[in-house]
This record gives structure tokens, C-alpha cells and sequence, in this order.
């Protein structure tokens, strides 16, 4: 593993007005002493971000933006550039969404928003961030062969995505969310093979339920008790921790793990239906 400093660094934070992003956002403006480009769609709440940071010594820049519009997450990066003065050493993506219920009952119009979202999006902003990097793809290009180490000591950019708990299990009535945080995850585990031995370090966090305002707008709430659901606050001090340590996988909380682990090892059925059970509305 790779450990690396987020002091004095600029670091972009997608999805930051509100829930994990928020926690993320200030723990690494607070805590970490990062700077932080933050991203979300609210300029009210972006504003109310950037003062509450301010009045613990955090540095916050407000970039309002919808990150879905086309050529949005290009332009995000490129201004994120701007404000930084020098190209941003992290990228967080962590804005997403999701839709509970029956799938028949989901209205179609939800099935793009959530594809664009938390996947089109979310790699169109990767792949923005590492062409800022001059990691521009390059087929015929080998590490080893050019004579470049196999692998880099120095980390000269971080990229962590927020997936899920559900991209390693079946979620019936959030198939659509689930399908999505499953191609997330095959999608950075595959990037993080490609720019191995460039300096590019990639990593995800894949927590389960969690205490957000994104929960309670898909009617989740009414499922889950709220002692069940971890807080923002504690998944974004393990997401950064576990980032800095350059961990590629980080599974907070050790029921998750263990329901990760069984849809690793158990059969597929079997999960399946145990997850139909507990999400059935």
C-alpha cells in the first residue's frame, strides 16, 4: 500500500452540499488541512459549506455545477484548475443517487438520471481529471518496456469513488442503483490496473446504509431504524483514512464486511433472496 498527504493539497468533492459529501468535504478541510474545490448543484448550501468551514481555519471553494449536463464534467475540472492556481492532486466522487420500489413502478425517466449520474458522469470526470494528469490513453504505451519503473513511489494523484455496499450484492427494489454501483466498481478496479506504475493512485469506499438526506428522499427511512445506518460523519473519517493508506477497497463496518464477503462466497440465489426479504417495501 501507498500512503500519502492531503495537507496543502486541492482535492475536488462531487455530490458536497449535503451528506457524505459534506462530511467529506469538511473533515477534509478540518481535519486533513486539505483544500477543497466543492462541487454540488446547491449554491446555498455550497455557501453555507464554505462558511462553516472558514470558521475552523478550512478552506472551501464553491464550484456550483450539475455534473450530468453535457461537457459539465470537463468544464469542472478546467475550472477547478482555475481556482486551484496548479493542477488539483485529488478527485472524490462521491455525488449519486438512487430510486426504492418495484421496478415496474419506477418511472423510466428515473432509470436514466440514475445512470447518468452515478456512472456517465462519474467517468466522465475521471476521465477529465487523469487527461489534467497527462494520463491520456495510450495503447501502445508499456511502463516496463519504455523503461519507466513498474511501479511508482511517489503518488502524484488520488482518485477516490464512492461505490457501495450493493456493488457486491444483489439490492432488489434499487436494481437500477445497484447496477450502477456495480459497473462503478468493475470500472475503477479495472482504471486502477491501467495507471498502476504512473503515480496514480485509485481506490474506492463501499459503504452500506448510511444516515443522508439521500436515504430519506428514496422512502428508505421507513426500512431501516436509524441506529441500523452508520453516520456521514464516521464513513467519511474511514473513506479518507483508508484513501491515504492507498487501500483500493474499504468496507466500513464489520457487518458490511461481512455481508460482502457472503456475496462473495454464498450462492447468488441465496443472497438474493435474503436482500428481497429485508428491502421488500
Amino acid at each position: 500500500m501507498r500512503r500519502f498527504s492531503l495537507q496543502g493539497r486541492w482535492v475536488i468533492v462531487t455530490g458536497a452540499s449535503s451528506g457524505l459529501g459534506r462530511a467529506i468535504s469538511l473533515r477534509l478541510a478540518n481535519k486533513e488541512k486539505a483544500r477543497v474545490i466543492a462541487v454540488a448543484r446547491r449554491k446555498d448550501r455550497l455557501t453555507a459549506l464554505v462558511d462553516e468551514a472558514a470558521g475552523t481555519g478550512g478552506v472551501i471553494l464553491p464550484l456550483p455545477a450539475d455534473i450530468t449536463k453535457p461537457g459539465a464534467p470537463a468544464q469542472i475540472v478546467s475550472e477547478a484548475h482555475r481556482l486551484a492556481g496548479e493542477i488539483p492532486f485529488g478527485l472524490l466522487n462521491n455525488a449519486g443517487i438512487t430510486w426504492y420500489g418495484r421496478f415496474t413502478e419506477m418511472p423510466v425517466q428515473e432509470i436514466g438520471r440514475i445512470i447518468d449520474l452515478n456512472v456517465r458522469a462519474t467517468m466522465e470526470l475521471t476521465h477529465a481529471f487523469l487527461l489534467l494528469h497527462g494520463q491520456a490513453a495510450r495503447p501502445d504505451e508499456n511502463p516496463v518496456e519504455s523503461g519507466a519503473p513498474p511501479c511508482s513511489r511517489e503518488t502524484k494523484a488520488a482518485m477516490l469513488t464512492v461505490t457501495s455496499l450493493g456493488a457486491h450484492v444483489p439490492v432488489p427494489y434499487q436494481s437500477v442503483y445497484a447496477a450502477s454501483k456495480h459497473a462503478l466498481q468493475a470500472f475503477v478496479e479495472s482504471l486502477a490496473a491501467e495507471v498502476s506504475g504512473r503515480g496514480i493512485l485509485v481506490a474506492t469506499v463501499e459503504p452500506g446504509g448510511i444516515r443522508t438526506e439521500m436515504i430519506e428522499q428514496a422512502g428508505l427511512e421507513k426500512k431501516f431504524s436509524p441506529r441500523t445506518l452508520m453516520s456521514a460523519d464516521v464513513i467519511a473519517a474511514w473513506a479518507i483514512q483508508s484513501w491515504k493508506r492507498g487501500r483500493l477497497h474499504a468496507v466500513p463496518g464489520l457487518t458490511n464486511r461481512l455481508v460482502a464477503a457472503f456475496g462473495r462466497f454464498l450462492p447468488r440465489r441465496f443472497v438474493a433472496r435474503a436482500s428481497e426479504r429485508l428491502f421488500r417495501p
